[in-house]
């Protein structure tokens, strides 16, 4: 059926057409972010094992990425499922969401060129964290904007569902602050703190599926 829109509404399908290509966009220049290593030929298997192995933060910071975007996409996909239109100020928002995600590539690649690197690492952790929660808040205001009373949800959506999910909106910028200013305290900690944040997303979305 095809989407009716008041003067001043915005298409949800043509926001959410263009979200996916920006989701698939940053999901596969990650993979550019790992490099192959270079071994010299004398060291034989041993040296090529030897140098995967050396690499497992830089393969464990884009495999956190990797989850928390296809994450990040799963949430959006939710919300955009119980919108009915849109509107300017929700565009902007999301707009504001998606340029943390198309940066992504560049700052998983900070982190993983950092990684050994004592002191600049923290600095790029920062970065790292600061624009996953730049990104989290910006999610979280456009479903709490779009779920205000007359504002843009679909007549059908379930009040409670839609409390339930205002408030796990609010956990992500306050998890994602947290382990981003443990960054101060250590390195590990943060990274251990961000490999653990899309398991807890994955048990939310399992959580809400079910409701």
């Amino acid at each position: 059926m095809k989407e009716v829109r008041s003067p001043g509404q915005l298409s949800v399908a043509r926001i959410e057409a263009f979200s996916d290509g920006i989701f698939a966009f940053a999901v596969t220049l990650l993979v550019l972010t790992l490099t192959v290593p270079d071994v010299a030929d004398s060291l034989g298997g041993e040296g090529l094992r030897a140098a995967l192995l050396a690499e497992w933060p830089r393969f464990t910071i884009y495999l956190i990425s990797f989850l928390m975007v296809g994450q990040v996409w799963m949430a959006h996909h939710f919300f955009f499922s119980h919108f009915a239109r849109a509107d300017v100020a929700l565009l902007w928002m999301n707009m504001l969401a998606l340029a943390t995600i198309a940066v992504l590539p560049f700052s998983t690649a900070l982190l993983g060129h950092y990684v050994s690197h004592e002191h600049d690492r923290v600095v790029a952790a920062f970065v790292y964290g600061s624009l996953w929660t730049i990104g989290a808040s910006c999610l979280s205001a456009m479903f709490w904007y779009a779920s205000g009373p007359g504002k843009l949800l679909l007549p059908d959506s379930s009040p409670s569902q839609i409390r339930a999910v205002r408030r796990a909106t609010c956990v992500g910028p306050l998890v994602f602050g947290t382990f981003t200013v443990l960054t101060l305290v250590s390195f590990w900690l943060f990274l251990a703190g961000f490999a653990f944040v899309p398991l807890f997303y994955i048990a939310q979305s399992a959580r809400f599926v079910r409701r």
